[in-house]
């Protein structure tokens, strides 16, 4: 039996990426419990090794397919209350947090949206001319 906890108890475990670790780090139990490798583990799910690496430890979101999967594997997919709670963990890992949608709006002296600092930090604005066809402007 591997350690599996739940319900979601701290508070860091309620932030955005406290769900995926969580989730990461129980997956990683059932897995070592069941003396799978992460290399086989992967080759069942189709992904590389490294993307389950990320999934075990929390900087990447967990399918709910994969959790499925490894619930087989690791010989707890009968465990009817288990799956349902990993697999609603899995989904709220998947949801976007409310600051992603606002990445290029950032303010300040020399921010960009792009990494390598290249163009401006926001496009677009009016279009010139009758048919609306005419060229963007940029705006700062």
């Amino acid at each position: 039996m591997c350690p599996v906890r739940y319900p979601l108890a701290s508070a860091d475990e309620a932030r955005p990426g406290g769900v995926r670790r969580r989730l990461g780090q129980d997956l990683r139990a059932l897995r070592e419990a069941s003396s799978m490798r992460l290399e086989d583990a992967a080759r069942m799910l189709g992904v590389v090794p490294g993307t389950l690496s990320r999934i075990e430890n929390g900087r990447a979101p967990a399918r709910t397919m994969y959790v499925r999967v490894l619930l087989h594997a690791c010989g707890r997919g009968d465990d009817s209350d288990l799956a349902a709670r990993m697999t609603e963990l899995a989904q709220a890992s998947q949801r976007v947090s409310w600051w992603h949608g606002n990445r290029a709006v950032r303010t300040g002296p020399g921010r960009t949206d792009r990494k390598d600092g290249a163009g401006p930090l926001v496009r677009g604005g009016p279009r010139t001319g009758p048919d609306r066809s005419g060229a963007r402007t940029a705006l700062r």
